[in-house]
């Protein structure tokens, strides 16, 4: 009878977890995400961007290149590093279920969008495509809950390469250039810094 009791507290424990995964698996990088889960776009990148074109911010970006550079250069790819999303998420839902756990409430940094679907006609060809529109009044939408440890350690790592989308649809030309570059080593070291720690 005890072994059949603990079977099933056990059943309904995976049960608990498996519905965990599937709500926090979408919106585990909604906040530094150009499109993420529930229609919502997440501003951070376009801040990170505009911040690193700020002219005030340019000499202290460049003394910091030469560093950023050289390890960038000197690290291992990430691509060659084996990301363990599915152990990254029940590390995730772990901490966030312990009642002791140091969490952190998520920044507002969302705001909405809506998706139209646009069928053009022509030369007896049709094309559909999706328009996206950002939602007016522009309003931040409501956090979606808190950010535990690994969360926020993994999302700043994530961080330079989510903010590339927008840097190659809005900007152009050098200016373009050096702001990929920059955020492609930052991006790499940040990659290759992210140390993930055991499961407990």
């Amino acid at each position: 009878m005890l072994l059949h009791s603990i079977a099933y507290s056990t059943f309904l424990c995976c049960i608990r977890l498996a519905e965990a995964a599937q709500t926090e698996a979408p919106r585990f990088c909604r906040p530094v995400s150009l499109r993420a889960y529930d229609r919502a776009v997440s501003l951070l990148p376009v801040l990170v961007v505009h911040s690193l074109l700020c002219l005030k911010l340019r000499p202290y970006l460049r003394s910091r290149w030469p560093l950023l550079r050289f390890l960038a250069m000197t690290l291992p790819s990430p691509q060659q590093r084996e990301f363990a999303s599915k152990r990254v998420l029940l590390q995730h839902i772990l901490e966030l279920s312990k009642p002791t756990c140091e969490v952190l409430r998520c920044p507002r940094v969302c705001v909405g969008y809506k998706a139209e679907t646009v069928v053009a006609l022509g030369k007896g060809r049709s094309c559909v495509s999706s328009k996206l529109s950002v939602e007016r009044p522009l309003s931040l939408l409501q956090a979606p809950g808190p950010l535990s440890r690994i969360q926020r350690r993994v999302l700043l790592a994530l961080l330079p390469m989510s903010c590339l989308p927008y840097v190659r649809s809005s900007l152009k030309g050098a200016e373009q250039d050096w702001i990929i570059g920059l955020l492609l080593a930052w991006g790499k070291v940040a990659a290759c810094m992210l140390q993930l720690s055991p499961l407990p």
